[in-house]
């Protein structure tokens, strides 16, 4: 997870996965704003937040995410900060 505007670097947090019929899923990214989770083939939206952007109050960079079988998807989260 990276900070925006005003933060810009790496920054910690919990992000939350969901699929398209409501199963969630929760990954706690480290310091360095990386995270690994093992997810089932499908389409996913993913939120994160992090204690850095408004004391864990905002919602940071709602994505689209694919995951396909037997590969290693990357997503950037981005938080904004205004």
């Amino acid at each position: 997870m990276v900070g925006g505007r005003g933060i810009d670097r790496a920054i910690p947090g919990v992000l939350t996965i969901v699929d398209r019929s409501g199963r969630s899923w929760n990954a706690k990214t480290s310091a360095s704003g990386t995270f690994a989770i093992a997810l089932p083939t499908g389409n996913y939206d993913l939120t994160g937040t992090s204690p850095e952007v408004n004391d864990g109050r905002s919602k940071c960079g709602a994505t689209h995410l694919v995951v396909a079988r037997n590969r290693t998807t990357a997503v950037w989260v981005v938080c904004l900060v205004r």
